[in-house]
């Protein structure tokens, strides 16, 4: 089945490096003799906001602790009376939504390519672990901590090394703090 659908993939779309190109994308601002490029200032603005909102929903809203509960144990929350099924349908739904939010950042900010998922699928295995798994804060920590690792790297060394370090930060925290550097969150 999968063989048969990148069959007629590769027939509908071709498998070129695409990029989207906007009348702002050259555009930086500069503070402090440092150029923050316009799409990447305005790709973590959107960031923040839509991590706050999914923060204060998960904790503030009946629908959030709902997701809450059924994530750490959907036996009871059923038992409670949330009706589960609906609960993972918003889950994916929200899911589904903030990965649109995140491709759209992305592909405003990159070359668009096939295999670019497994890059970034493993980016954010790294940054969830680095934060802790269920911590949102901490993930956002993390990542910012990955990316300036990454960032210093690449100027110091070369960009041929920046991927080897997140990988080598996420082994030293795997074996040395296995709860992540924030741990995870409770209820």
């Amino acid at each position: 089945m999968r063989a048969w659908s990148r069959f007629w993939a590769l027939r509908l779309w071709p498998a070129d490096d695409r990029g989207i190109t906007t009348t702002y994308s050259r555009l930086a601002l500069t503070a402090l003799g440092v150029r923050l490029p316009v799409v990447r200032v305005a790709s973590l603005g959107v960031a923040l906001v839509s991590l706050l909102a999914l923060h204060l929903f998960l904790q503030r809203t009946y629908t959030g602790k709902a997701i809450r509960a059924t994530v750490q144990d959907w036996e009871a929350a059923s038992v409670m009376g949330i009706d589960i099924h609906r609960v993972y349908l918003l889950a994916f739904v929200l899911g589904a939504a903030l990965a649109g939010v995140a491709g759209t950042l992305v592909s405003v900010g990159y070359s668009i390519v096939p295999t670019m998922g497994l890059e970034w699928t493993l980016i954010a295995l790294i940054v969830m672990v680095l934060g802790g798994l269920g911590n949102i804060m901490g993930t956002f920590v993390g990542g910012i901590i990955l990316g300036v690792t990454q960032s210093v790297t690449t100027f110091f060394i070369g960009g041929t090394y920046r991927e080897v370090v997140g990988l080598v930060i996420f082994l030293l925290v795997l074996l040395l703090r296995p709860q992540g550097l924030f741990g995870a969150k409770e209820g």
